[in-house]
């Protein structure tokens, strides 16, 4: 019987680097179990002209997670709004924010169909810095995306709690695909232009989200938050840190406010490029 080390036998000392290495090889064993066990599908559309380089970086990023997690991934061009039927179109007056709210949804619905057991849409301009810390809980069977929006009122920063479809996850035995694809369809058909860009997407989700399961850590970047992340305003971003009570693992940088103009800041891609080195650096705590 071995009563324990002897008087030669040096003991090692464990520190909270080698807890954190013992806990990063459980994840990946749990991420290899589930690819294995899953046809899990992450797909992404965007046009294929005119692509500002730091967006390039945000899909890459989504890629680089896709091969980390073990799932495949899928690119799909502007025939990505094919799917969507005319009248819905006509109606929302080709608002190209709706529009996708919906083909999302349809393609998941295609997907899950066609064999595949889970889907993840992400939206294209989703960045995320270290694709290993980033994991989806398989404690749901469909995920939506918690988010904290933060601007200024008397130039102080004021917060509020919502929900958006930047990443949506629906597995084959979900039921809240069809209810959210008929919602949609139903609030369109009974609603006339002009209408938000956010109508069926975080307008909608935010008012039912005490029943919706919410991925956490996924920032959503403001105007107001662009701009202070760009001049590292530190007790903002400390504050917002608090009050998104995780470290980002995965920031939408909000490719609508590109070239918009802010406390007299131009919101242009060297900005984007600017805070995204930023985002990447903050730390994992």
């Amino acid at each position: 019987m071995d009563s324990g080390p002897g008087p030669n036998k040096k003991v090692k000392k464990q520190t909270r680097q080698d807890t954190c290495q013992h806990h990063a090889k459980i994840n990946a064993a749990l991420i290899i179990t589930e690819a294995y066990m899953t046809k899990t599908l992450v797909y992404q559309s965007f046009r294929t002209h005119n692509i500002p380089s730091w967006l390039t970086t945000c899909m890459t990023s989504v890629q680089n997670w896709a091969a980390t997690q073990g799932y495949e991934y899928q690119f799909i061009d502007d025939s990505f709004f094919q799917v969507v039927p005319t009248w819905f179109a006509d109606s929302v007056e080709r608002q190209r924010h709706i529009m996708s709210d919906l083909a999302r949804l349809e393609f998941a619905d295609q997907y899950l169909n066609s064999g595949w057991d889970k889907v993840i849409w992400m939206d294209a301009d989703l960045y995320i810095p270290h694709p290993s810390r980033f994991i989806i809980p398989n404690t749901s069977n469909f995920w939506l995306t918690a988010e904290l929006w933060v601007d200024a009122e008397n130039r102080q920063p004021s917060f509020s709690k919502r929900v958006n479809n930047a990443i949506l996850v629906f597995n084959k035995e979900n039921f809240f695909l069809k209810y959210y694809r008929d919602a949609c369809i139903k609030i369109i058909k009974h609603k006339k232009a002009p209408m938000a860009h956010t109508e069926i997407g975080t307008k909608f989700l935010t008012g039912i989200s005490h029943l919706l399961p919410q991925l956490k850590g996924v920032s959503l970047f403001s105007p107001f938050l662009l701009y202070s992340f760009y001049n590292k305003d530190q007790d903002l971003i400390n504050s917002y840190l608090k009050k998104l009570e995780s470290p980002i693992y995965a920031a939408n940088m909000s490719l609508t406010f590109r070239d918009s103009t802010y406390e007299n800041t131009k919101l242009d891609d060297s900005l984007y490029e600017k805070i995204m080195e930023l985002i990447k650096e903050l730390p994992s705590f």
